[in-house]
């Protein structure tokens, strides 16, 4: 399921009727800005500020509009933007996009030089270091015990309709989509959230609990337990840069909010097994994004343990998975309040003894049961790629690389269409020295997501 940082994404057209005015007042300051600091596991995570796209609409509009397709495809942050809206079923551009670039476009060229929001982004870049040194301890102390790396790059832009989201471990930020007042506070607060799930999807793999067998139930809970702490992160991080209108932390401290979000979220788990699986993800996205169930519900979870039994014990459901997150908070809530668990099928599906044989370091165990699925149908491991992506990633991360290439060539086999087994593959190719290899693996995951950022990069290196 997609992040997404904030409220109901807005309708195109009331964009165009609320945040143009404001768009006149951006601009950006061009060229790639980065900044470092130590994490919890004595890392250094590096986030970037890339400007470019949001030069490119304010400065540039005329070659936006006379390339559309190019510049969805080509710039970093609208190809981002653009995979988003494929999985929240958005066209792309949406309608009014080309009138809203069009507003830019007719502004004088030397104006468009001259717009307030340069002194603005002067401050933005003046104080990221400050923001990052307090940003990155907090974060850490919500991720696993040996840290994380948040290292990512935040691409600004404007004319999308989410106001923040991260996907593949890059950050897009809508800075027209953000109150002119206290702007500034704002766009750090939702950099926190964002950040958050940088951490939450690099640790993922790292989790030691089996997942659930099951894509509608894994994408619930595990959404739960990162929206959840995203916001709380989020809203532990107000104290020092407060988003004024960010409606999900008054939520927060409201009993009712509190138990109607509970509510759904437990109509949610109900539906995961009992709806057709297209129609519970429209749901999932309407009720626990767009009103905000996963986001209050979760968050709350978060601030239940932390406050009752201390941040290492919130750290370590986040270490160990979503099921144990949410068995934590319910031993501390009135039965009003709990969450549905779910338990592990008996005997366990061939798929989470993989996953158990790996995260118990069973190797042996491992290629056993790669060998059966192989020789399986693809009734075999019916939706779990997501466990085959998660035990390949964990592979690479202990530097295992033939036996993630032996992961991710039978996740291939079950899912030739999708992105990440090809993308597995070309790393753990390029890790063993097999650079032809993985050139082509990379080129596979092009040819099905043409301007994927980080493979398009990699390429760029091994091509050299």
């Amino acid at each position: 399921m997609p992040s997404i940082r904030r409220g109901d994404p807005p309708k195109f057209e009331m964009f165009i009727r609320k945040a143009l005015p404001g768009i006149v007042l951006l601009l950006l300051i061009c060229g790639l800005q980065g900044a470092a600091g130590p994490d919890k596991g004595g890392r250094r995570s590096r986030i970037e500020f890339d400007f470019s796209s949001l030069e490119k609409i304010c400065l540039e509009p005329e070659s936006v509009l006379a390339d559309i397709d190019g510049f969805w495809r080509i710039d970093k942050a609208y190809w981002l933007t653009a995979c988003w809206h494929k999985e929240v079923g958005y066209p792309a551009p949406p309608p009014g996009w080309e009138k809203a670039i069009k507003t830019f476009s007719s502004r004088p060229t030397q104006e468009r030089k001259t717009l307030p929001i340069l002194q603005q982004s002067a401050s933005l870049l003046k104080n990221k270091d400050q923001f990052l040194a307090f940003a990155l301890p907090l974060l850490a102390s919500l991720l696993p015990r040996d840290g994380c790396d948040l290292s990512t790059t935040v691409f600004f832009t404007t004319a999308i309709v989410p106001r923040a989201f991260q996907k593949s471990f890059y950050i897009v930020l809508n800075i027209a989509a953000i109150s002119p007042q206290n702007r500034e506070n704002a766009i750090f607060n939702t950099i926190v959230h964002e950040l958050f799930h940088v951490g939450y999807y690099r640790c993922e793999c790292l989790m030691s609990e089996i997942p659930l067998d099951s894509a509608e139930a894994y994408d619930l809970v595990y959404s739960l337990q990162n929206e959840g702490l995203a916001t709380y992160a989020g809203y532990l991080a107000a104290v020092k840069y407060p988003d004024d209108h960010f409606r999900d932390y008054a939520k927060l401290n409201t009993p009712a909010d509190v138990r109607r979000a509970v509510s759904q979220v437990n109509s949610l788990m109900a539906d995961a097994a009992a709806k057709p699986a297209e129609t519970f993800r429209k749901t999932l996205f309407q009720v626990g994004v767009e009103q905000r169930a996963l986001y209050v519900a979760g968050a709350f979870m978060a601030k239940t343990i932390d406050e009752k039994l201390g941040r290492q014990a919130l750290a370590s459901s986040m270490e160990t998975g979503p099921r144990s997150f949410i068995s934590a908070y319910n031993s501390l809530v009135e039965n009003s309040l709990k969450v549905i668990e779910y338990n592990l099928p008996e005997p366990p599906t061939l798929c989470q003894r993989m996953r158990k044989a790996v995260v118990a370091e069973d190797y042996e165990k491992l290629i056993e049961i790669l060998g059966v699925l192989r020789a399986g149908s693809v009734e075999t491991i019916h939706a779990a790629g997501h466990i085959l992506q998660n035990t390949g990633q964990l592979l690479l991360r202990r530097k295992k690389y033939e036996l993630a290439r032996n992961v991710y060539e039978v996740y291939k086999r079950f899912f030739p269409k999708h992105v990440n087994p090809y993308e597995g593959l070309g790393d753990a190719c390029r890790q063993l020295g097999d650079r032809v290899n993985a050139i082509r693996n990379y080129e596979e995951v092009i040819k099905l997501a043409p301007g994927h950022v980080r493979v398009l990069e990699i390429l760029s290196h091994l091509k050299k």
